[in-house]
């Protein structure tokens, strides 16, 4: 270390399983540690100068590699070497999400350019960090490909003989691998009831219908094309506490992109059966009315199975 550089010694513990070599595969080997590399690069924005890495010659006991951080701003010391610490500390322990973090991280960012900040601090900071936490996405999805792994260990030290250490288990890799695409569940009620707030009276029109289903107010399309010609003819009349009893689909979709998770539930009533309001008590649809005579059952019926409404 010259007196205008600081070097500080990244350390890398690649744990292999006891009854194999101590070998891994060249090449996911390095793969996953170009991933790592640009998560360290991505550490240079928070220190306000560039970090270059050289590699130190190999030790034994597993795979280890020995990776020299250098930054030629000498009077940030304590600031990358802080900042290293919530850096292993974020991601080479089991994956941690907290979104209640993100409101934090302005304060925190502020913090660390006056290097006054704790390693929890900036281990909150980094957690947050989209770009850092792609790269290191990548590097574990990598560096999962190999079977020997078992463990890997990371340390840096932190003065006066000691280090920041924190390891993690091949099982919890995935935890730190951002899951991306849509998910879709879907759930059919039979025989429930919505209260209509506001009601789509003119054929045409896109709007959505407005009611309160289990005491929540949700915006709902209709797919029973005889009850929609029953309320465009004017057969049905809305007014306060009109309800309908129907078949009701709950559709969820589930997004997951850059690590934060987005879901929207559409709702479709795909057979009305009865409407109800203040003069008119548990009037049926033509359409109920049909299916019943078509299928003997009786007046009083009450069915909602699976079976009926499919």
């Amino acid at each position: 270390m010259t007196a205008k550089n600081i070097c500080l010694d990244f350390q890398l513990h690649y744990f292999i399983a006891g009854d194999v070599p101590h070998a891994m595969d060249a090449k996911i080997h390095n793969e996953s540690e170009r991933y790592l590399l640009k998560a360290i690069s991505e550490l240079q924005k928070y220190v306000g100068c560039d970090i270059s890495v050289r590699v130190e010659a190999k030790n034994e006991g597993g795979i280890i590699d020995n990776l020299l951080l250098i930054c030629d701003k000498i009077d940030i010391s304590g600031t990358l070497t802080a900042l290293l610490a919530g850096f292993t500390g974020s991601f080479f322990r089991l994956a941690i999400h907290k979104t209640d973090e993100i409101k934090n991280r302005i304060e925190i960012a502020e913090k660390i350019k006056s290097g006054d900040f704790s390693k929890e601090e900036a281990e909150i900071l980094l957690r947050g960090d989209k770009q850092l936490k792609k790269w290191i996405s990548k590097y574990y999805e990598v560096i999962s490909k190999e079977e020997t792994i078992t463990q890997i260990e990371a340390s840096i030290p932190t003065g006066d003989n000691q280090n920041s250490t924190a390891s993690i288990e091949k099982k919890d890799f995935y935890g730190h691998v951002i899951q991306e695409g849509t998910s879709t569940t879907t759930e059919i009620i039979n025989g429930t009831t919505i209260y209509i707030v506001s009601p789509v009276l003119v054929k045409g029109r896109k709007l959505p219908w407005r009611g309160i289903y289990s005491g929540i107010p949700i915006e709902f399309k209709i797919d029973d094309k005889d009850f929609l010609k029953q309320v465009y003819d004017q057969e049905i009349k809305f007014g306060n506490g009109t309800s309908i009893t129907c078949n009701l689909q709950i559709e969820t979709k589930t997004t997951i992109k850059d690590d934060i998770e987005d879901a929207k539930t559409y709702y479709t009533v795909k057979i009305v059966t009865q409407w109800s309001d203040d003069e008119h008590f548990q009037y049926e649809t033509k359409k109920y009315k049909r299916i019943k005579k078509e299928q003997n059952l009786p007046k009083q019926a009450t069915l909602f199975s699976d079976d009926f409404f499919e």
